[in-house]
């Protein structure tokens, strides 16, 4: 061990420092959602399920406090079937364009 370092102050041994400043926080200017309230809004958590996440959002159905089993397994079923509606429509869709592409390009 080198006998000058331990007369060194962890500032001094250090070349890098970085100057911090401190900033007031004001109470009310920040919002702060977490993933709890997102799950216990009943309206959110519907919206979220129908436009967003669909069949990926069924966890979030079970994590959540406001339903009840029996909503939790109708809700479950429902969008369930809503996915499977939805990814029947894209594959049709898809047929389609790929019906009308494949002519034209020789396929």
């Amino acid at each position: 061990m080198d006998p000058d370092s331990s007369n060194k102050t962890p500032a001094a041994a250090d070349d890098n420092l970085v100057e911090a400043t401190a900033v007031e926080v004001v109470e009310g200017t920040s919002v702060k959602v977490s993933w709890r309230d997102v799950v216990d809004n009943r309206k959110l958590l519907i919206a979220l399920l129908f436009f967003a996440t669909a069949g990926l959002g069924i966890p979030l159905i079970w994590l959540s406090r406001v339903f009840s089993p029996k909503a939790k397994l109708i809700l479950t079923i429902t969008v369930s079937i809503y996915t499977v509606v939805i990814l029947w429509l894209f594959w049709r869709i898809m047929q389609w364009c790929y019906d009308r592409i494949a002519p034209v390009m020789g396929w």
